[in-house]
């Protein structure tokens, strides 16, 4: 028992719904009793508004499970990375429905920053030009050139198939392979076609390469023989100024389909879809090594191969969903990237950066991978293509990647380094993260003996050291953070000073609540000696005690307008006081311990966690509980609610974040995958992002934003 006046919610809310049902009764005796039509007419009118209302009511709830339903189903294609049918179904949600969690399974199923279309189909190879402009082939035998603005520019016709493969010259000059049996020679300046190969060239040609002397090509296609019927796939390298071929390096019973040069011409390696891979010495013509990976009972091949920077190792991707890196000199397989760890579908294109830090991958599953090179670890996953990818090309800074689809599209990603989605910011905790007013910052404290400040993109802003911390809270303003811990002090933190301001030290026991209201001048603790208490911002006076008999009062909010403290307990009760004057105006009760509280921005709502794991929502003006969100299968103390008030964010020990809608508390949104359990969760960024904290300190951050 709070020794304070108490007035119940409960009471609040029948007496309104006493004066309701009084005034519905008394609505018949205002009709004119001298008039039977009349009354007739009103009774009819009243039948056909009620069925009105009843029926837009169905409509409304029809829509909203049917946005549901196209959320539940865009979520679940996003982890099959059906990118195709994400889109769709998103695009089918109601609009006037849309929440953060439509922007964000959006922005998650399309990370591109640009889109080039104009091919009327498949587009089946990209390269980029010395200038930097963006070179595509496609199976409607074109050839478009466009500019870094996504501008087509120029469209090169003469191929009578598919163009399967393009290589730039450093001085401008272009190569295309295509199924028309021929190789052709573009100048890039004027657009023109400066020569056709089709020397020793019977059937398709799958790659073409400029020699590092810019006076010799490789191209890599097959042939056959009748009689008996076999299947010869080879590289051979041409002249340049003649288009006559100079030699020819035999491959397997299967066409070769890729080959690239060491960076001082000597090599050349080769891959083919019989699984072998070759490295040739040029000058001799000898095989230096040859590396035949076992197809086992299926059939499998190489799709694509690559040489790292420095030509010390290449990498080879397959139709077997592995990409392979090998040591170029002896031969050695150093790693294998399995399925599970990058594609699931045909590996078709691999590609380094031009600083061979990092390379690239594109796969029939549609998706593009950045990888890095030396830990062989995902730097970033794209997804956009709806169907599979074709091809890939780095631009010359390597700040952008290219890759071409079967989707009739390309896209352009962005794989310069940006802000961190994971991070680490303590081994224990944090306990408390919340964010300051720009939605920029945020304060990280736990069970470390450090308290840090950090920036959303992983970047670290400051610390408190040898200051450990179970709660945490920004002023409206963003000037002051005020932090409180076991020991049991209240630390007013001055942040844009980096100082502390003062301490307040009355608690006894461990304080896990904090707030501080600008409007009033004060500061709320809660604490586990079953005391909230409220503090001037001025100087370490005790302004108010509010002393609890039975139960421990751990979090404490100030609404945002400074008029009400709310105090959650736990015994499952939520105590609400006016600051004018600190009159008790209502005790709230839920099921379970209460883990957490926070207002809504417009301070007519409160959300509270539990130790059950359902979340409750309360009318603040009635003081009743409006839903009970229900769904997390354990403790939850994250609670968030977005600053347009349309949904509200949970994070749970049962590793999983849910978006709820404050319309009817329904989840419309559950986040999987998070390795531990989750504690604190908050919006930031303006609301369109999502910061989540892991118990052993890493901390995530996952953007609406494309």
């Amino acid at each position: 028992m709070v020794h304070q006046r108490r007035v119940l919610g409960g009471d609040v809310h029948r007496h309104g719904s006493h004066h309701r049902r009084v005034a519905l009764s008394r609505a018949p005796a205002d009709l004119d009793p001298s008039s039977t039509g009349d009354r007739m007419n009103r009774i009819v009118l009243f039948f056909i508004l009620s069925a009105s209302l009843l029926t837009a009511q169905v409509r409304r709830e029809t829509e909203r499970e049917l946005y549901r339903a196209h959320i539940a189903a865009a979520a679940a294609l996003l982890e099959l990375r059906e990118t195709g049918e994400v889109k769709r179904h998103l695009a089918a949600a109601p609009a006037k429905h849309r929440g953060w969690e439509w922007q964000y399974l959006t922005a998650a199923s399309d990370a591109s920053v640009r889109t080039f279309t104009g091919h009327t189909a498949a587009v089946t190879a990209v390269t980029v030009a010395p200038d930097g402009r963006i070179v595509t082939g496609s199976a409607d035998s074109t050839i478009r050139l466009w500019s870094a603005e996504g501008t087509q520019t120029a469209v090169l016709r003469g191929h009578g198939g598919q163009v399967s493969t393009l290589d730039c010259s450093a001085d401008g000059r272009l190569l295309s392979g295509s199924t028309d049996k021929s190789v052709k020679l573009w100048d890039l300046g004027t657009s023109s076609l400066l020569r056709t190969v089709t020397d020793g060239l019977s059937q398709g040609v799958y790659a073409v390469r400029f020699h590092p002397d810019g006076e010799r090509f490789g191209a890599a296609s097959w042939d056959f023989t009748r009689t008996p019927f076999a299947v010869h796939g080879f590289a051979a390298m041409y002249d340049l100024a003649s288009g006559n071929r100079l030699a020819r390096f035999e491959g397997t019973g299967h066409p070769m389909s890729s080959i690239a040069f060491t960076a001082d011409g000597t090599r050349m390696l080769t891959g083919d879809w019989g699984m072998l891979l070759q490295v040739i010495g040029l000058d001799s013509g000898r095989v230096l090594q040859r590396i035949d990976i076992d197809d086992r009972d299926d059939y499998r091949a190489i799709q694509s191969v690559a040489l790292r920077p420095g030509d010390g190792e290449f990498a080879a991707a397959g139709k077997d969903n592995r990409i392979r890196i090998f040591d170029t000199g002896n031969g050695t397989l150093r790693r294998v990237i399995e399925a599970w760890e990058g594609h699931f579908k045909d590996v078709n294109a691999v590609v380094y950066a031009p600083d061979g830090r990092r390379f690239a991958t594109g796969s029939g599953d549609g998706t593009v991978i950045l990888w890095d090179a030396e830990r062989f670890t995902v730097v970033r996953r794209f997804l956009g293509h709806t169907a599979p990818v074709t091809s890939l090309a780095f631009s010359h800074d390597g700040s952008r990647l290219y890759s071409a689809s079967l989707d009739r599209t390309v896209k352009e990603w962005n794989t310069a380094p940006g802000p961190a989605a994971l991070f680490d910011v303590m081994q224990a905790g944090p306990w408390s993260a919340p964010v300051a007013p720009d939605g920029q910052l945020f304060a990280a404290t736990g069970s470390d003996t450090v308290t840090g400040f950090w920036r959303i993109d992983g970047t670290k802003h400051g610390e408190i050291p040898g200051l450990a911390g179970n709660a945490a809270a920004f002023s409206s303003d963003g000037r002051f953070c005020v932090i409180g811990n076991h020991a049991p002090h209240v630390v007013l933190w001055d942040m844009t000073a980096m100082r502390e301001v003062r301490r307040y030290t009355a608690h006894t026991a461990g304080i896990f609540g904090v707030d501080i209201s600008l409007r009033n001048g004060l500061i709320a603790s809660g604490s586990t000696d079953r005391t909230v208490r409220v503090w001037s911002l001025h100087d370490t006076a005790e302004v108010r005690r509010f002393t609890f008999e039975k139960t421990a009062p751990r979090y404490v909010a100030f609404s945002p307008d400074g008029s009400l403290l709310a105090a959650g307990a736990t015994d499952g009760t939520i105590t609400v006081w006016e600051t004018n004057g600190w009159t008790q105006r209502a005790v709230m009760r839920q099921d379970q311990s209460v883990a957490n509280i926070v207002f809504s921005s417009d301070g007519k709502r409160l959300v509270s966690g539990s130790g059950s794991g359902t979340c409750y929502v309360w009318d603040m003006k009635r003081f009743v509980r409006n839903a009970a969100l229900e769904g997390h299968t354990a403790h939850t103390v994250g609670v968030a609610v977005h600053p347009d008030g349309s949904r509200i964010a949970t994070a749970s020990y049962d590793q999983t974040v849910r978006i709820w809608d404050t319309t009817d508390g329904t989840c419309v949104l559950t986040l999987r995958g998070f390795p531990k359990e989750l504690y604190t969760v908050s919006f930031v960024n303006k609301g369109t992002g999502i910061l989540v904290t892991q118990t052993d300190g890493m901390v995530h951050v996952l953007s609406a934003e494309r």
